[in-house]
């Protein structure tokens, strides 16, 4: 029950930390925008009726450190994600040295496709 998911994970390693960066990303930019917008317009009163009860407190500066630590978050999933690109191409490598291609009568024997190797 339990190694079916590690499996899973094992295989497609790359693609979900891929998608885990890009997910993050997202939401750092989000909240960026967020962020961005209410600080800007708090004290417009075009864009709330009474600014007078619309003010930046705590909540604001929790939204900013959260803003931060998805940004720190995403960076380090780009990180990992570079990291896992690399494994798995190690790792193709790897298994195709393990595993030669046929050679040119389809038997696995290089002496058909090369020759002896001796001049």
């Amino acid at each position: 029950l339990l190694r079916w998911p590690f499996e899973r994970v094992l295989r497609f390693e790359y693609q979900l930390v891929h998608a885990s960066f890009i997910m993050k990303a997202m939401t750092s930019v989000l909240m960026f925008i967020t962020v961005a917008l209410f600080g800007g317009s708090c004290w417009d009163r075009s864009w709330l009726l009474y600014p007078n009860f619309n003010y930046v407190s705590w909540s604001y500066a929790a939204a900013c450190f959260s803003m931060v630590a998805h940004g720190v978050a995403a960076y380090f999933m780009y990180l990992e994600a570079r990291l896992a690109r690399d494994r798995r191409n190690r790792n193709l490598a790897l298994v195709m040295q393990m595993y030669p291609t046929p050679g040119l009568d389809g038997s696995l024997s290089t002496w058909a496709a090369h020759g002896s190797q001796f001049i």
